[in-house]
């Protein structure tokens, strides 16, 4: 009964000890704005230690300027997820507005030449009718040169998070400028296409659905663009909203390492700093790849910041 009671008396005064800490960091901070210094902790370690109280004050400052590391490690999280947010909104309007549209219109010519050759192998159509589809050749907009240089810039410089965030951020910068490429040489092609300047000895259609020509050549360069366009923005989307979801989390990390949040009551120090929380599927959930074909990046992050689902 006694060890009981000893037991319960010493979490007590531990979670005690814990507070008074707690409060004692809260009175650094608030000292500190109300004299509007930075003044150094040594200084005020040496100030105190003529009262004996040098090693506390130490620790306490140690504390305070570790939070305002936290701060700032929040504050370049939240940076960055904002940074996605604007990304994945971009990249959501020209799947949804323009790819889609334009990958269903190119695939409904390429059944339907599928089609006529049926048709024609069976008798139903003439030989020498000639296949002339409504062909899709409007521009697609363009992306700008560096979309997502500030994202990558704020995670691999400012952020002290796990290497793979950097890594991921390296990957979609490169998965960006192939998307970008692939855009701007389909969008010269169409321009050269609506100039009549068309590679020698085939059509546009042969062209567009790289198809053989009369001379059995085949070129395969526009479906390629087409190909490229759809997996590129495809990679795009999944690995930005993935360093979103491992941006938040970091986040929420180091919010956990800050502190206890500080009581209403409580007007001294500052308030526990906030994790941007952004959802940034809403709606979007059927633009969103699955995880195929990426299964090493996600073993790779895997429990990385260990959070409980």
């Amino acid at each position: 009964m006694a060890s009981k009671f000893v037991h319960q008396t010493t979490e007590t005064m531990t979670d005690w000890a814990s507070t008074v800490c707690e409060v004692a960091v809260w009175f650094w901070e608030w000292l500190g704005s109300a004299l509007n210094s930075n003044f150094s902790t040594s200084a005020i370690g040496s100030l105190a230690g003529a009262a004996g109280g040098a090693y506390a004050i130490q620790r306490i400052g140690d504390k305070a300027k570790a939070r305002e590391e936290i701060e700032k490690q929040i504050g370049h999280s939240n940076s960055a997820t904002l940074l996605a947010s604007d990304a994945l909104n971009v990249f959501f309007a020209l799947k949804s507005q323009h790819t889609i549209p334009l990958l269903k219109r190119y695939r409904a010519v390429l059944t339907a030449h599928a089609a006529f050759i049926e048709g024609i192998s069976k008798g139903t159509i003439a030989k020498n009718t000639v296949f002339e589809p409504q062909l899709d050749l409007h521009q697609l907009e363009e992306i700008y040169e560096g979309m997502v240089d500030p994202l990558v810039s704020v995670i691999s410089k400012d952020l002290k998070a796990p290497g793979q965030l950097v890594l991921m951020a390296g990957a979609l910068r490169r998965c960006v400028e192939q998307l970008r490429t692939a855009i701007l040489k389909r969008n010269k092609l169409i321009d050269e296409w609506s100039k009549e300047i068309v590679q020698p000895n085939f059509s546009k259609v042969q062209l567009y659905l790289g198809i053989k020509n009369a001379g059995g050549h085949q070129s395969t360069v526009y479906p390629s663009y087409m190909t490229t366009i759809e997996k590129s923005l495809d990679d795009c989307i999944w690995f930005t909203k993935t360093l979103s979801d491992l941006l938040q989390a970091y986040g929420r990390q180091m919010q956990s390492k800050y502190g206890r949040k500080k009581p209403a009551w409580l007007k001294l120090g500052r308030e526990r700093p906030k994790v941007t929380g952004v959802n940034l599927v809403d709606g979007h959930e059927a633009l969103v790849p699955s995880s195929v074909g990426f299964e090493d990046w996600v073993r790779s992050i895997e429990g990385l910041f260990n959070e409980k689902k």
